[in-house]
């Protein structure tokens, strides 16, 4: 028994768990013609099982993963804060603290390594890598949102790491604990996610700058004008800026249906979780300052080292104050039980325990809304060609148009 199906019913996180521990090299992940990453399996594959094991897609694993406040997980104490070197957090996502503790951990001889996402200019698309230096760490900075497959640099682990995680990877990398202790990095400093997208986003951007194939990519970078920052493109010297606005305009075009059922935009498994401070008004600025909360010892021990070194600045909140500023219990909720509704009543195959996730009650408006959004998701994912996704797409973005600009778009 494989993960065949969990890839067939649209439902891979592209963690790469899987591919990471199939004894036979019989997993890939391989773009769909949506622009998706998912799990393939070739003729190799023995049917051990190990990789349905490791799967946070598949049910039966919930239980192992999912912490009991499942929404929120533990939380031993919460901070707003910024890497005190300017340059660091001025290149960082936020107020680079992700980058700052990282830097830290590498010159302290803590870690040898830090698996990160980077931009492949050859495939304009997001690979994780294994930063070893400052500088390398220095060019990953920032996020990326389109689907990434970090776990598999992972093979042949004999270095200490830390890894920057999104939720499923994370929730992979404790079912992996089991099964391939040897393999889990020593730290994990997750990231809040509201869900990935489609490799196709980062082309539509591209193509709306007249900018193929760039050398360098960024959603949200800062020197344009400060945080929350701005998309750029740079090619051959000459840089093209597109408003964060247009990424927000876009992103319902583009979402992953499998995001949209998501419980862990949280990471309830890291060791320190790491997001924008929205709603956190008195630290908005443009400097840019990031919302963290130390779920583990290890975490929190590792913010008060870097602190007491002088490379980070922290002031103490409350995590209720992060997690109403990450809409956790309005809007989140209401899309992790919706999800589950749509999902038993499509008959689709949902990624959960349905006992495990339990419910919550939400209002008939919000059921109407997310269940033609998951309905858009799921017949984007499944399109057979990739000319039949752009079509999709299109049709999508042009009902997203105000009715003057679909009226030229008809008429032209």
């Amino acid at each position: 028994m494989n993960i065949k199906n969990i890839s067939e019913n649209h439902i891979c996180t592209a963690c790469g768990a899987c591919a990471l521990v199939c004894p036979k090299q019989a997993v890939t992940l391989e773009e769909t013609p949506a622009g998706f990453l998912a799990a393939q399996v070739s003729d190799a594959c023995v049917d051990c099982g190990l990789c349905r094991k490791v799967c946070p897609s598949v049910a039966e694993n919930t239980g192992k993963y999912a912490p009991e406040d499942l929404l929120h997980g533990p939380c031993l104490a919460a901070f707003t804060g910024y890497a005190t070197d300017p340059a660091l957090r001025q290149n960082g996502q936020s107020g680079g603290l992700v980058t700052a503790l990282l830097c830290y951990l590498l010159e302290d001889k803590q870690i040898d390594g830090a698996v990160v996402t980077g931009f492949n200019a050859g495939r304009s698309r997001p690979e994780a890598r294994i930063a070893r230096t400052r500088e390398e760490v220095l060019s990953c900075a920032g996020s990326y949102y389109a689907q990434c497959p970090t776990l598999p640099v992972l093979a042949g682990k004999h270095e200490r790491l830390a890894a920057v995680t999104l939720g499923c990877q994370t929730d992979a990398l404790t079912l992996l604990k089991e099964h391939r202790p040897e393999l889990v990095p020593e730290l994990t400093i997750g990231l809040v996610c509201a869900g990935q997208n489609s490799g196709r986003m980062i082309d539509d951007i591209c193509q709306q700058a007249n900018t193929d194939r760039p050398d360098a990519f960024r959603f949200r970078d800062k020197s344009p004008g400060g945080w929350p920052g701005e998309i750029t493109l740079r090619k051959h010297g000459q840089t093209s800026t597109l408003p964060n606005a247009y990424r927000h305009s876009i992103k319902p075009v583009y979402e992953c249906h499998r995001c949209l059922a998501c419980f862990d935009q949280m990471n309830v498994n890291a060791d320190l979780v790491c997001g924008d401070p929205w709603g956190l008004e008195e630290h908005l600025g443009p400097e840019g300052c990031t919302a963290v909360l130390a779920r583990t010892e290890q975490g929190l021990r590792l913010l008060v080292q870097a602190q007491i070194a002088g490379l980070v600045h922290l002031d103490q909140l409350t995590p209720q104050e992060i997690f109403r500023g990450q809409t956790v219990d309005t809007r989140h909720s209401d899309k992790v039980y919706t999800a589950k509704t749509v999902f038993q009543s499509e008959g689709w195959l949902y990624p959960y325990d349905p006992e495990v996730i339990g419910d919550r009650p939400y209002t008939s408006k919000v059921m109407e809304k997310n269940r033609k959004t998951l309905l858009y998701t799921r017949k984007y994912a499944q399109a057979p060609t990739a000319q039949a996704a752009a079509e999709i797409a299109q049709r999508k973005k042009d009902k997203k148009l105000p009715l003057t600009a679909r009226l030229k778009k008809l008429f032209k």
